[in-house]
């Protein structure tokens, strides 16, 4: 009886030990791929960053366009109606008739509203790059966990 009893317990050290061995070898062995994982989180929110970046510029860009034509309507707008007044013709009723068509084509400017657009756009778009920049932090936070052990030093020890 003493002797299958040690024997058992020979039997369990030897597997605890194997199991020990094994799981310290896939462990070291998934910390590369944990690294590489990481990594490329980090790449992939850079990436989304530079996006968000490169539409802010294009709205910022389309924005400034659109005030621009937008104020140069308004001047001509207001111009018409300084020539008129000041050409002698400044009769109510010439005055009435120059306001009032003012007035109709202000409402008709798409201008304003891409105006809008473009803000809504751009408050949107900073936004997002908020977003994008904090899982960016998150991500390189996560990384800077791993042991200070590079990438490389594994995948040499890997033989890659």
């Amino acid at each position: 009886m003493k002797k299958t009893s040690s024997y058992k317990v020979v039997l369990i050290v030897i597997g605890i030990i194997i199991a020990v061995t094994l799981g310290t070898v896939f462990m070291f062995n998934s910390f590369p791929n944990k690294a590489i994982a990481l990594d490329e989180k980090v790449q992939s929110a850079m990436s989304d960053i530079k996006v968000q970046e490169k539409a802010r510029y294009d709205t910022v860009y389309n924005l400034a366009d659109c005030v621009k034509n937008y104020d140069k309507h308004e001047a001509e707008t207001l111009e018409n109606l300084a020539e008129s007044m000041s050409a002698g013709k400044s009769t109510v009723e010439d005055v009435q008739t120059v306001l009032s068509a003012v007035t109709y084509s202000y409402p008709e400017l798409k201008s304003d509203g891409n105006y809008q657009k473009f803000m809504d756009t751009l408050t949107l778009t900073e936004r997002t790059i908020a977003e994008y920049r904090e899982t960016y932090n998150k991500h390189v936070d996560l990384q800077d966990i791993l042991p200070e052990i590079s990438t490389e030093v594994y995948l040499v020890y890997d033989g890659l």
